[in-house]
């Protein structure tokens, strides 16, 4: 297996894919409410999913890291949670601005 097929690299990329299209949103909407946490659905990571011959989904390739026993998410101060039926990551308000300052730097 290639490293372009690593699941929990894949994971993490669809991570950084979604924060870097949404950050900006993400620190006004943060300014606006005061919020402390924010949750992000697992639906917009999907959204910035690049499959892999391996991992066609998204959820095949969490499956896969979580299998192996690494939530790929938790590296960047992430916790999965399931609300209602749905999935979702959640972190600090503070954890997000500082990831998205670090997207914003890095274009």
């Amino acid at each position: 297996m290639s490293s372009e097929e690593d699941p929990v690299q894949l994971v993490r990329e669809a991570l950084y894919n979604s924060l870097r299209k949404r950050c900006r949103d993400i620190n006004s909407y943060i300014k606006i409410t005061g919020q402390r946490e924010i949750k992000i659905s697992l639906y917009a990571l999907y959204l910035s999913y690049r499959s892999s011959e391996s991992y066609p989904r998204l959820s095949d390739a969490l499956n896969e890291a979580i299998k192996r026993g690494i939530d790929p998410f938790k590296e960047f101060g992430f916790e999965m949670i399931i609300e209602d039926e749905e999935e979702y990551i959640k972190t600090s308000s503070e954890n997000i601005q500082k990831l998205c300052q670090k997207i914003i730097e890095e274009r």
